[in-house]
């Protein structure tokens, strides 16, 4: 997706700060917690569905999420990852170290 203006400003500096290694263990770690293998292709892609969030927020809390959307349109896969937001707060991640939903999909 283009961003223009302000956002192409915000884009590029988070894009900046960002690093492959780090973003590449994260899911390493992530997928070898909910057992299962880890997917190939970029950051986003492995968790834009939010099915493995869900998974691994359950693994470390069980019963946090309690339904997993495993079909359908963005938006119903998007709730899976406002439902893991929800879930990390409960667990007791800080709001200011979260990230937004729309992270995962700009």
């Amino acid at each position: 997706m283009a961003h223009y203006g302000i956002n192409a400003g915000v884009t590029a500096k988070t894009l900046s700060k960002r690093s492959p290694n780090v973003e590449k263990a994260v899911i390493d770690w992530v997928f070898q917690t909910i057992e299962e293998p880890a997917p190939e292709g970029s950051f986003e892609d492995a968790l834009r569905d939010g099915v493995a969030l869900c998974k691994l927020i359950n693994k470390l809390k069980p019963g946090s999420v309690d339904k997993i959307a495993t079909g359908g349109s963005g938006y119903v896969l998007m709730e899976n990852i406002n439902k893991f937001i929800k879930a990390a707060q409960d667990f007791g991640v800080a709001h200011d170290q979260l990230f937004r939903t729309v992270d995962l999909y700009e």
